[in-house]
């Protein structure tokens, strides 16, 4: 990670531990914002940051000297914006709930990111008993958005959300789950989408988290990807049908669009526990140890087809394709909108791929039974890939290199399996419908087609 942000570390031993082992590496941090009021807690608000902070353009929202605990580099550091909510639900009051902001400069690239991190209202719905309980959090929520309007119009110049990157990024307790109906103020028992599409998504009256900030996860990623981060939030069952998306990666729109996001994932990576699973973020045990899920985002210089919304769709099958990774970190995204039985293969010094379902760009998909295909390119090369399976598309490919620092040139191909012959063969799944067309004209003398039955 170059930066990370925490929230509700409000036990003082955990917020010194936090410190002392992530300090060399995370040498400017904020490890203390809000009043600690008798009886009441902090903001529970933490950043750490590989890179330096910067000075602020505007000090109106600067935090008072007492409600800072901030390092940059080893120096006493105060010049960190923070507002503490005057609209907050019992109990929420018990916490300083509010927003951070700092600004902090790339020493590779010296790009300038401005951070904003919050923790926010949070919902009960088993606390609700009607819709004006319903509504509560949520009007103390709009409140609080407004605030952080407020604070980073007060604390930036106005053309530095043109040309900066500006980020905010925290658990945000609005469901924004997109598998969701929008149910309006009417659906108040249930899992519903309302009130993100008032704020995040208002095409009707716009506003700042819709047109200068976005949703990236909803926006720059795949949208049939739920990424809840919060599974028993409607409910006491821990189970998706009662999950939330509760914690969020928003960023602005510049004019001169130069950044991109190239992945987010949910961060299985923080989990602990054999056995353990590989991840679009590295391996993942099985225990979770929080009841919100955290939210990684992968970030990189723009370049065509550097995000799942921007995946080269349905590339040409079956001949070598070229693809220069001059960026280190680099990805490009491909997507296979066809169902079908696919064998993809890569070649070139550090080459390696990732393949997700739309529903999941957190695990990647298995390799089929570890099984490979071989098939002949146009050009009539013999070529023997790695076997996957696209019952459900559309299915993504996360091209890089290995490792990510690496950079070079690397080759993809892509095959689909036409069903005819035993190593052609089309991989059927119980209970999953599967159309095949079959030709105008014989393919065999006995015209037979295979299928694959695990």
């Amino acid at each position: 990670y170059d930066v990370i942000v925490l929230n509700e570390v409000f036990d003082e031993e955990a917020r010194d531990d936090f410190v002392r082992k992530l300090r060399r590496k995370y040498p400017a941090y904020v490890a203390y914002l809000g009043d600690d009021a008798v009886g009441t807690e902090d903001s529970g608000l933490m950043l750490f940051s590989r890179f330096p902070f910067q000075h602020l353009p505007q000090t109106s929202h600067r935090a008072e000297a007492d409600d800072v605990e901030a390092r940059n580099f080893g120096a006493n550091w105060k010049d960190v914006a923070f507002i503490e909510y005057d609209h907050d639900v019992f109990p929420d009051n018990w916490a300083a709930k509010g927003c951070g902001f700092a600004r902090i400069k790339n020493s590779d690239s010296k790009r300038v990111y401005n951070v904003a991190f919050t923790h926010m209202q949070a919902s009960y719905p088993e606390d609700e008993d009607d819709q004006s309980e319903w509504l509560e959090p949520i009007q103390a929520r709009s409140g609080q958005l407004q605030q952080i309007e407020t604070m980073l119009k007060g604390t930036l110049l106005a053309h530095q959300f043109g040309r900066e990157d500006v980020f905010l990024l925290g658990d945000m307790n609005i469901d924004g789950d997109l598998a969701d109906p929008n149910l309006g103020t009417a659906g108040y028992d249930r899992p519903n989408l309302w009130e993100w599409t008032v704020a995040f998504n208002n095409t009707t009256l716009g506003g700042f988290f819709t047109d200068v900030l976005h949703d990236t996860w909803a926006f720059e990623q795949s949208r049939q990807d739920r990424g809840l981060t919060n599974h028993y939030h409607w409910g006491p069952e821990y189970s998706p049908n009662q999950g939330a998306r509760l914690d969020y990666f928003l960023r602005n729109r510049k004019s001169n669009e130069n950044l991109c996001v190239q992945h987010l994932t949910l961060a299985h990576n923080l989990r602990w526990g054999a056995p353990y699973m590989e991840t679009g973020f590295g391996p993942a045990g099985n225990i979770e140890l929080s009841d919100h899920i955290g939210v990684n985002a992968e970030l990189n210089v723009r370049t065509p087809n550097c995000d799942p919304s921007d995946a080269l769709i349905d590339p040409p099958l079956d001949g070598w394709y070229t693809i220069p990774m001059e960026i280190p970190g680099q990805a490009k995204w491909l997507r296979f909108d066809t169902p079908g039985t696919y064998s993809f293969a890569a070649e070139g010094a550090g080459a390696d791929f990732e393949v997700y379902a739309a529903k999941d760009l957190t695990v990647p998909v298995p390799q089929y039974f570890d099984e490979t295909l071989t098939f002949t390119t146009r050009r009539g090369e013999t070529v023997v890939g790695k076997k996957f399976i696209n019952p459900d598309p559309p299915l993504y490919v996360k091209l890089m290199m290995s490792p990510r620092s690496r950079t070079g040139s690397m080759k993809f191909i892509a095959h689909r399996a036409n069903c005819r012959d035993r190593e052609e063969a089309c991989v059927l799944r119980p209970h999953e419908e599967f159309t095949h067309t079959m030709p105008g004209i014989p393919v065999e003398p006995d015209d037979r087609f295979w299928f694959e039955i695990r």
